[in-house]
């Protein structure tokens, strides 16, 4: 048979093994050709993401690991083995059952913590070798029926596996995973192959890469997907790749996975060799049989040192971290959160209808600290964003005469707020407003839904005498055609494509039209503030058929490395769907789409209207967002330096009636601010985050 190469054979690893991840031919160009092409490996730790979210365990349970039977890496055996365990608190210890202090062996499968957990690709790849039709082993070891017979009596040992092939030659193996649940497109057996047994012949295993150790072993012939006519699958780092099962030579539920050097030894077999390697993204505490977890205690993971040392470890995989602080203000409604260098300013409708501003600090033990704040105006609708780099902000409302009224608010370092000379338009009429940060000086852009129903944004900058911020608006504000339901802004300071030598600055909005569709349009500012220009509307597409679609909410924020900003747009459809895009914008402010992540909740409801976003880091974005169930769910999302997108984490919380968030990634932490739906109290909640600066 022809092995067909997609781009270059594939390599496997040892008895268990992985399947590679499907990638965008565009999200790798030149660099991840020359990889593939023999760049050197280096003998530093290998650094990815952890294959498991936030989400992927109910609150409070955490995998475990102290790293594989026999773990001497570097060496020989470099991989894990994690057990999803809770705390009991009754029985003062950790356990593996969802509801006893011990599991019972012989019990149910569903009896577990974490059975059907989602495991999610940590790596952008090919998958080269898989199997996902393998039943789970019994819990008292024996193997299925359909395996018996099988050549050694049983089905091969590593059970449902993926190998994936990186596109820097390293193979990431995940194995025991549940029958069945390996995608079907990730893992494309026909129905007729046959099921691999746990014996096979040494020469399916050979490989002559020369070695004094013996380190570097073969993939199993049998399992190769090029071996039996089958493309290689890509795969895209965060996208499902199957969940917790049994399946294999267990003698209990758990996970198996690695990452290995790849190389082929010039006879056409595929080699792999255990290499050291770290997460990034996720977090590790000591684990002991008696002791909780503690919020405080949790050590972000960043590649230093290798992590497994015999040391048992409870692992949370995950960019957002514990929660480390919350605090009830009081009974409030529209929350709008701006954060700032040392803390950050809320803004909400109090009890009594009013705009009511509160500054907060952030202590060195990740504790809030509120400042004295200030009741002003009636308001109806309000929105806050901060001037330019330092502590101060200002609030934007619609005020009683439904005029658009800005009050600048000056922070003092205790967090107290002084409220600055108030300006209010003439013209009445606006329903909406939001606003950003000016690109050009220090001041702010509102985009707001006029009194003819469209977007008009006005350029406005701010001046401080003493403690008194006051507002001047700049000339040649501009407006849209059309009527809008819903919008959002967010500022662009570095917008080009690669290689261009300027940057455009300026404003993007998204709106939810009269037609309920989504509209992105750039606005560009001038160096000194003026003009306002209307440049460029693109309708936005569902990307795979390029077709329009409907929604009740709209959001947009803006991330960015390497001296680019791209603009990531969300929004919930009609149908309760989260749907994530990133645009890219050129230096005459040019906007197209680059990459779509939906998000479907299934399992725990559909999307509702109440999104929010923010930057987080150099390169990510939160977008939160409220379920039907009541919970509020915070997703992490990365966008690397060519604008591909990868859902990277999840975040849940209890029930919220609306929410607001906002990132520092000068200290590494997102705060949201949200009415509880039982009491409408409003919560100030922080969270330490640990996004990688090179993932």
């Amino acid at each position: 048979m022809t092995a067909i190469r997609s781009p270059r054979p594939a390599a496997l690893l040892h008895p268990c093994i992985v399947a590679p991840h499907r990638a965008s031919p565009r999200a790798f160009g030149a660099l991840a050709l020359a990889l593939v092409a023999g760049a050197p490996f280096s003998a530093d730790a290998y650094v990815l993401k952890a294959p498991w979210r936030g989400d992927s365990l109910p609150q409070g349970a955490f995998l475990r690991t102290g790293g594989h039977v026999g773990y001497n890496c570097p060496g020989d055996e470099c991989a894990v083995d994690m057990h999803p365990i809770r705390y009991d608190a009754t029985a003062g210890k950790w356990t593996r059952s969802k509801t006893l202090p011990e599991i019972d062996p012989l019990g149910e499968y569903d009896d577990y913590v974490g059975w059907r957990m989602p495991f999610y690709s940590p790596v952008d790849g090919e998958v080269i070798a898989c199997e996902r039709r393998i039943p789970e082993e019994s819990l008292d070891g024996t193997a299925p029926p359909e395996c018996v017979g099988l050549p050694g009596g049983d089905c091969a040992s590593g059970g449902n596996f993926l190998i994936i092939r990186t596109f820097d030659d390293h193979l990431f193996y995940i194995a025991h995973l549940g029958a069945d649940t390996i995608p079907e497109h990730l893992c494309p057996l026909p129905a007729t192959d046959p099921l691999p047994p746990v014996t096979v012949p040494a020469s399916f295993r050979a490989c002559a890469i020369p070695d004094p150790d013996d380190l570097w072993a073969g993939v199993r012939l049998d399992l190769r997907l090029d071996l039996k006519g089958i493309p290689f699958p890509t795969v895209l780092a965060g996208d499902l790749i199957g969940r917790f099962g049994n399946s294999g030579g267990t003698d209990e539920p758990h996970v198996h996975f690695s990452i290995s050097e790849y190389q082929e030894d010039g006879q056409g077999a595929m080699c792999s060799k255990d290499v050291v390697y770290e997460f990034a993204e996720a977090w590790s505490q000591d684990y002991t049989g008696t002791v909780s977890s503690s919020a405080a205690g949790w050590d972000p993971l960043d590649a230093a040192s290798p992590l497994f040392d015999g040391t048992k470890y409870l692992m949370w995989g995950d960019p957002q971290g514990p929660r480390m602080d919350s605090l009830d203000i009081e009974e409030g409604t529209r929350p709008a959160l701006a954060l700032t260098p040392g803390g950050g300013v809320a803004a909400f409708r109090n009890a009594a209808g009013k705009l009511e501003v509160v500054g907060f600090n952030i202590d060195t033990n990740d504790a809030f600290d509120l400042g004295v704040g200030d009741e002003s105006f009636s308001a109806t609708e309000l929105d806050l964003a901060r001037i330019g780099s330092g502590r101060h902000a200002v609030a934007a409302i619609r005020d009683q005469d439904t005029r658009l009224t800005l009050v600048p608010y000056f922070v003092q370092t205790d967090g107290d707020v002084v409220r600055g000379t108030t300006r209010t338009e003439t013209t009445p009429g606006m329903s909406l407003v939001k606003l950003t940060r000016s690109p050009v000086h220090d001041g702010v852009v509102a985009a707001i839904k006029n009194s003819q129903g469209k977007i008009s944004v006005i350029n406005y900058a701010t001046s401080v005498v003493g403690e008194t911020i006051s507002l001047t608006r700049q000339p040649n504000s501009d407006e849209s055609p059309d009527v809008i339901k819903d919008l959002d802004v967010a500022a662009i300071t570095s917008g080009r494509l690669s290689g261009e030598p300027t940057v455009f600055k300026g404003v993007v909005t998204v709106e939810r039209g009269n037609d309920d569709l989504v509209r992105l349009r750039s606005w560009q500012i001038g160096s000194t503030g003026t003009p306002v220009d209307l440049v460029d509307t693109e309708l936005v597409l569902e990307r795979e058929f390029d077709t329009a679609f409907t929604v009740q909410d709209v959001d947009v924020t803006v991330t960015g490395s390497g001296g680019r900003d791209f603009i990531v747009v969300s929004s919930v459809t009609t149908g309760g769907t989260l749907r994530v895009q990133s645009w890219e914008i050129s230096s005459t402010g040019q906007i197209g789409r680059v990459e779509q992540v939906d998000s479907v909740a299934s399992v725990d409801g559909t999307y509702l209207a109440g999104l929010s976003s923010a930057r987080v880091d150099l390169k990510d974005a939160v977008v939160a967002a409220r379920l039907s169930t009541g919970a509020l769910t915070m997703i992490s999302f990365h966008v690397d330096p060519a604008g591909a997108l990868r859902r990277v984490g999840t975040r849940d919380e209890g029930g919220v009636a609306a929410t607001a968030i906002d990132g520092r990634s000068s200290e590494d932490d997102v705060v949201a601010l949200v009415p509880t739906a039982s009491a409408s109290e409003l919560r100030l909640i922080h969270y330490r985050t640990n996004y990688s600066s090179t993932h």
